[in-house]
This record gives C-alpha cells, structure tokens and sequence, in this order.
C-alpha cells in the first residue's frame, strides 16, 4: 500500500496541478492577455453604485494626468471607454476595450497608464458580469477582512479590482497590489506613482518580464519571478501587516498563511500550526456567509458565485498543504487539517458545485488520503452537474484509475 500512495497519488497529483496550473491562467487572462472577445457574459446596461462610478471617474482623470506628463495624446477610443464604464453600458465599454488592446501599435498602451485603466476594467467587468448588490457585497467581504494600512496581495480579477474601487484614495485604507504583474516594470512604475514613499517597492530597472520562447515555460518564468518580487516586498517592509488572495500559488507564503475572513494573513515568521479556535472561527465565518448568500434569491445563478468558491477554494488549500506529510509531520495534526481542508472544500463546492479547482483540489485531498472511492464520487457528481465539461470527465476518467489501481494492491 505504501507503494500505491508514492506512485498513483503523486501521479494524480501531477494531473491536478497541470489542469489547475490552467484554470489559474485563464482565470487571471485579463491580466496578461486581452485575445478573448466574449461578451455573452457581460449585461447591456448596468446600474452602477456611486461609488464606482465616482472611482470610474477619478481613474479618468489620473489617466489624463499620466498621459500629459509621459507625452502621451489619448485617443478617442479610451475617451469612450470611459463614458461608457461611467454611464453603465457594459457590453459597449467592453467592445472597446477589446479594441483598444488589439491595437499593439499604441505605446500608450504600454505605459504605466495601462495599470490605471486595468484598475478600472478589473473592478468595472464585475458589475458588467454580475449583480451589483452582490458584487458590492462581495467587496466590502474583501475590506472587512483587510486591516487599515495593510498591504494586500489581489490575485484574481475581483480580488484586485474590487478592494482598489473601494479604497477612498491609492493607499486609504489599503494598499492594493497584484502578485500576477509584479516582474513588469510598467506595473512597478505605475504602483510607484500611486504609493510614493509609504510603501517601499522595487524599481523598474529591478523587475523584468522573463524572456522565452515556449510560452508554458515563459509563463511559469514569470509567475516564479512574481513570487520572488512578492517576496522582497514583503521584506522591503516589515513595518507593516501584508494580506493576500491567491490565483496561482505561490508555495513559499505558505508556511506564512492563516485565514482571515474571505482572505489570507501573511504572517510575519511562519505558523508552527494554525490553532483550533482559529479553524473553528473560519468555519463559522463561511458557514454564516453560505447562508447570507444562499438565502439571497439572485445568488443561485450569479457570477458571484465563482468569486467566493475561489475563495474559499484558497483557504482550503492552506488546510490541504499542512495535512500531507512533508509539511506536517504529527499524525494528529494532520489528520486536523485534513478534516478542515474537507470541510472547506465541501463549502467552496456548496458555494459553485462545478468549481473546477474546488473539484480537484478535493479529489486530490480524498486520493491523498486514499479514500478513493470519495474521490470517485467527488468528480462523478461534479460531472454529472456540468455534462459537458470536458475536464470534469477527463478528471472522473483519473480517479477511476486510481481507483483500479488501488484494488489490485489490497
């Protein structure tokens, strides 16, 4: 048996991590990509709350101020986008942006002025997609679980846009960065001039975008290289709490990692083991919150979904790294954090019971533990759910040879 867990768990491991490794990449596509022009998703006219169009309106104008002072002249197509964003036509502001983007001519576009307009896209997308109760509720989740003067890491579209739109100014209350563009130096320029001195942060001479020519290889060199930044920022600073909302992990936070209401604490040292009235805490938080938005009628077919099985998928991950046997070496302990990662997992699939990442992530935990024939049924009711999800059956296909293999070694 022992050779089974060292063989056929590491094997579907490895398949979990290749298809979550995508999912992760598509998930934050917007960020280094703007190729996909899908608008079935987003409304034609949205009704915006008015503190995003007030935030809308203030990133125009720092717009205009960064392109006179780089020397840059606006065209009219950003002009249009953003009065558009302001008046709410979702599906028009999106045709343009994807127009915009497809214009690899324009250095305007390559300037530190595009992270303002990301800052406005990443937090406009989500009340184009979605109900803005729930995309404002969804929002003050984020600020509630983020201290005044903290940094905060934002991995996701919503995890960066949304606590961005909310601040009242760069910096007030909350430093917003992003883990996913930290080795370009656009970016790093564009923080820069929204922070000042009150944060310390890498030049731009400092950071740079890894060059190669496989883009699988230069995609994983630029996500290492984002760590590694994250990582010096985190030192660069020691003076102040960092927070953090993962897209793809990044493995060195986390020893680091505890939960704190819908995101992670960066502890200062790493955590010797995450107490258990700090567990008991987070499930009562999520129990409360499945709740709250199960019983709001607009939840059950909404794009917020995703957003809190995302999250709630990351925390599980934190439970799920410290219950395999490298990280932990107590039995006991591990066998506590394998009961909270299942548990979580079970709410990010409450939550959005398709989730991909929420489906492998627990699959994964079950085949770890051997408890195959839960990890059978875990992708087998998912792909029932969404028939025509292609990964969820190749993922079913994975555990039922898992499975076998298990058998023949009893």
């Amino acid at each position: 048996m022992k050779t089974l867990k060292t063989s056929t768990t590491v094997a579907f491991a490895l398949c979990l991590c290749a298809i979550v490794t995508g999912h992760a990449q598509t998930t934050n596509q917007s960020l280094t990509s703007w190729q996909i022009h899908d608008l079935t998703n987003y409304q034609e006219q949205v009704s915006l709350p008015t503190e995003i169009v007030s935030f809308i309106a203030s990133k125009e104008k720092l717009v205009r101020e960064m392109a006179a002072r780089d020397g840059f002249e606006l065209g009219a197509d950003l002009k249009s986008y953003f009065a558009a964003a302001e008046s709410g036509r979702a599906r028009e502001a999106e045709q343009i942006r994807f127009a915009m983007f497809n214009d690899t001519n324009n250095p305007a576009y390559k300037s530190p002025l595009k992270g303002a307009f990301f800052d406005t896209e990443l937090a406009f997308e989500q009340f184009a997609m979605s109900d803005p109760g729930l995309v404002m509720m969804a929002g003050k989740d984020y600020m509630d679980s983020l201290p005044a003067n903290c940094i905060y890491f934002g991995g996701t579209d919503p995890g960066r846009g949304l606590p961005t739109a909310l601040c009242r100014a760069p910096g007030d209350p909350v430093f917003v960065l992003t883990q996913n563009a930290l080795c370009t130096s656009d970016y790093i320029q564009y923080v820069r001039d929204l922070y000042g001195s009150r944060i310390k942060l890498p030049t731009p001479d400092e950071v740079k975008v890894p060059a190669s020519g496989d883009m699988s290889k230069r995609q994983m060199d630029i996500m290492q290289t984002n760590a590694l930044i994250a990582k010096a920022i985190f030192d660069m600073n020691p003076d102040r709490e960092f927070y953090y909302e993962q897209s793809f992990p990044l493995d060195w936070m986390y020893p680091y990692l505890s939960p704190h209401g819908v995101v992670m604490k960066l502890n200062r040292t790493p955590v010797e083991s995450i107490p258990t009235n700090d567990v008991e805490q987070d499930m009562v938080f999520w129990s409360a919150k499945i709740s709250q938005l199960q019983g709001n009628p607009r939840f059950a077919t909404d794009n917020t979904r995703k957003i809190y099985s995302h999250l709630r998928f990351s925390i599980a991950g934190i439970y799920a790294w410290r219950a395999q046997f490298q990280n932990t070496k107590d039995a006991a302990e591990r066998q506590r954090m394998s009961q909270a990662a299942e548990k979580a997992f079970q709410q990010s699939l409450e939550l959005f019971p398709t989730s991909l990442e929420a489906v492998f992530g627990y699959a994964n935990l079950e085949t770890q533990m051997q408890k195959f024939q839960a990890a059978s049924d875990i992708a087998e009711s998912a792909a029932q759910a969404d028939p025509s999800n292609q990964q969820l059956k190749g993922l079913v296909r994975q555990v039922e040879q898992v499975v076998a293999q298990a058998a023949t070694h009893k």
